[in-house]
């Protein structure tokens, strides 16, 4: 029992001074380190506040004044919806259309008041050579107006082959006026030159901008500036003149922000200071969001800050050193059993973790360094590139067989073979398997080829496999890789028989981004209209064709077919219809359902089909109804000499309309219609022989009874004296 106790006390003198000594260690060791690696510490911390600042700076001005002009623009000068008013001056002339202009006038009010931001939205129409702006509007070919600085862009937009462009600010109408930043676009905006319609522009307050940034950041706590590709300065967050000697002393801070193609962070002296400048780029345009953080300032805020911490890390000490002695007096399990609790955890769920690591990788988002990296992902050494590719696989009605093929397919690409390349493969959330190969110069097709034999023996032909461009190994071109894999993977919609797709071969940034869309759109219109099926399923057919051969972009090809679906929205709601109740559900939305563009072309023809027979129904019920009302009105005046433009007088037609149309739906002309009733009602007269032949005629509406007794010979052979003698 003794012995037992003196073994107890030595184990818990040694627990307890163990203790002890690890509390100081954990203590005093990191505060060394703390003091070693504290500048960078705090310049790694600038870097991710600065980050986060812009992040912010631009998501504020990107979502509530850039993402909204540009939304603005689109609704006002494409979608022909609700400000159909203002496409119509595109195609007719107003110069004398009193109530077009005010209704135009009237509409851009309406838009603006939505949006306090905006000072004006301004609208230039070709065909009447007409610019409406600030409720007011000018025959610029006429008439001498003061547009102020429009006329820059105005001219501009003229005289350069230009879709779309953002105006540095400038006083709108003279020196001293309010200062706006303009937001310009050509309409329609994959027109040609010479076939544009419209300018549409939008003036932006200056003023709104500086307010919405001293809001991400007051001017003491920092400096922010929205800056343009060209170097303007368009915004920033100081107070009147606070800018100028920042903007004075570029020190090649600027020209390195202008080149940077997504984001920045970089130390330069700016105006004398110590400047960490972080910029990103705008999601909508060309602007570059830039933020100043003076580093001396944070430095001695970061020395306080040191002298605190240093105090505190002494009371944790001396605390640490006394809780240590108490917990050391009591008993406690081992703590074998909850390290190896933990170790259990981390093997149950390292495939959770390593999806997640992959995925990170992916994004270009990695929580670690390459050599944590590395050994996480059991990565081995002398892999000189890396690609990435997609499969994406079929859908499978069974979503437990589906699952278990993606996952062997999964488990035979990560085979641990001596192949010459290794593969990490993971399964995102949709029907897609993902792809990192990492390879030697000399490996790379080897690993494409047994990707393509894995995929093959899983999923036969049903398949479809795209991959990026092979990079020199390092974290940032998996991302890129990953990115070009996904660009050629959209590429499947108007490629839709290709079951390899290869990001180099599509030449991606060789590919046309505009062509003939204006004229297809109109032709497509002109079909509708006319209910010329045959015809707008040729046009598909031929649009479709040539978006698989003529080398345009995805993004160009996906344009065009959204804007045909606007055009039959269009034109549905021009003949009185509701696109949502005569197709039963929004176009619009199942446009995002269509997988390829043979089924795009398949379906909208059908959109079309469906929209022709509804109309050409309404104009058959018209038809019928005209038909009653011409006959009705025929047999009320029969006895009176009545012609074809006394009827349509009465119709309130033009006589030549109703003459075809009679025709169209009697299959006889008009004169001969009204000669066959006369006759036959000549008949019943001669049966009844009360009447004359010359009265006869004169009762039936003929001036002179010679023609009467002609007309009725060519139709019976005989004259109605002699037709009489037979009755």
């Amino acid at each position: 029992m003794k012995q037992t106790l003196l073994i107890q006390k030595k184990v818990f003198t040694r627990l307890y001074w163990s203790n002890i000594l690890t509390v100081i260690l954990i203590t005093v060791v990191p505060v060394s380190i703390y003091y070693q690696y504290f500048a960078k510490a705090y310049t790694d911390e600038l870097e991710k506040f600065n980050q986060q600042t812009v992040v912010q700076f631009r998501q504020s001005i990107d979502q509530q004044f850039v993402k909204e002009s540009i939304s603005t623009l689109n609704r006002s000068a494409v979608d022909g919806g609700q400000d159909s008013i203002l496409l119509y001056p595109m195609s007719h002339t107003i110069r004398n259309d009193s109530s077009s202009i005010i209704g135009i006038v009237s509409q851009l009010d309406f838009i603006q008041r939505d949006l306090n931001f905006v000072k004006s939205i301004d609208v230039y129409y070709k065909t009447d050579n007409v610019l409406f702006y600030d409720s007011k509007f000018c025959f610029l070919s006429s008439s001498m107006c003061d547009i102020g600085s429009r006329r820059e862009w105005l001219d501009w937009f003229q005289q350069n082959d230009v879709q779309i462009s953002w105006m540095p600010p400038r006083p709108i109408q003279g020196q001293g006026s309010e200062r706006v930043i303009t937001h310009v676009r050509s309409v329609p905006y994959f027109a040609a030159f010479g076939n544009r319609k419209a300018i549409v522009a939008i003036n932006i307050y200056e003023s709104a901008l500086k307010k919405s940034l001293q809001s991400v950041m007051n001017a003491s706590d920092g400096v922010l500036i929205i800056i343009d590709d060209q170097g303007n300065f368009i915004a920033d967050n100081q107070e009147t003149n606070g800018i100028e000697d920042i903007q004075k002393d570029h020190g090649g801070w600027l020209q390195k922000v202008l080149a940077s193609d997504q984001s920045s962070m970089f130390i330069n002296q700016i105006a004398g200071k110590s400047m960490m400048v972080s910029s990103v780029h705008s999601d909508y345009n060309s602007w570059r969001y830039v933020a100043l953080a003076n580093t001396d300032v944070f430095y001695k805020k970061a020395n306080e800050l040191r002298n605190w911490t240093l105090s505190i890390g002494i009371l944790f000490l001396l605390g640490s050193i006394s809780f240590t002695i108490l917990l050391s007096r009591r008993a406690h399990r081992p703590i074998r059993s909850v390290l190896s609790d933990l170790h259990q955890k981390v093997e149950n769920n390292k495939p959770i973790i390593r999806h997640n690591l992959i995925m990170s990788l992916l994004h270009d988002d990695l929580p670690m360094n390459r050599e944590e990296l590395a050994d996480m992902l059991d990565t081995q050494p002398g892999w000189e590139q890396v690609f990435c590719f997609v499969v994406k696989v079929p859908q499978k009605e069974d979503f437990e067989n589906e699952q278990l093929l993606s996952y062997h397919l999964i488990d035979l690409l990560q085979l641990e073979q001596d192949l010459g390349f290794q593969i990490w493969a993971i399964k995102d959330y949709g029907r897609r398997i993902i792809g990192i190969v990492n390879c030697t110069m000399n490996e790379k097709h080897a690993a494409i080829d047994y990707v393509e034999e894995k995929v093959q023996a899983v999923y036969e032909s049903d398949f479809v496999i795209a991959y990026g461009n092979e990079h020199s190994r390092d974290a940032r071109p998996v991302s890129v890789s990953y990115r070009e894999a996904l660009e050629a993977l959209s590429y499947t919609f108007i490629l839709p028989e290709e079951k390899i797709i290869s990001y180099a071969k599509l030449d991606i940034t060789g590919r046309k981004r505009t062509g003939s869309s204006v004229v297809i759109l109109d032709e497509i219109e002109d079909c509708i209209r006319a209910c010329d099926g045959k015809k707008a399923y040729q046009l598909l057919s031929m649009m479709s064709e040539d978006i698989r051969n003529d080398h345009y972009s995805i993004t160009y090809c996906k344009n065009l077919l959204s804007d045909i679906v606007t055009t039959i929205r269009k034109v549905v709601k021009s003949m009185g219809f509701s696109s949502t109740q005569l197709f039963g559900y929004d176009i619009r939305e199942k446009l995002e359902e269509v997988p390829h563009i043979h089924e795009f072309t398949e379906w909208a023809n059908e959109l079309i089909q469906t929209a022709i027979a509804t109309i050409e129904d309404r104009k058959m019920s018209i038809d019928h109804n005209l038909e009653i009302r011409v006959k009705s009105y025929i047999e009320e005046h029969l006895f009176e000499d009545i012609s074809l433009e006394m009827v349509a007088d009465h119709m309130k037609v033009s006589a030549n309309y109703l003459g075809k149309l009679f025709k169209k739906i009697t299959g006889v002309k008009f004169t001969e219609y009204m000669t066959e009733r006369k006759l036959t009602e000549a008949v019943k007269l001669l049966r009844d022989k009360q009447l004359s032949v010359n009265e006869i005629a004169g009762k039936l509406g003929y001036s002179s009874a010679n023609h009467f007794i002609r007309i009725f010979k060519e139709k019976y052979g005989e004259t109605p004296k002699q037709y009489q003698k037979w009755l």
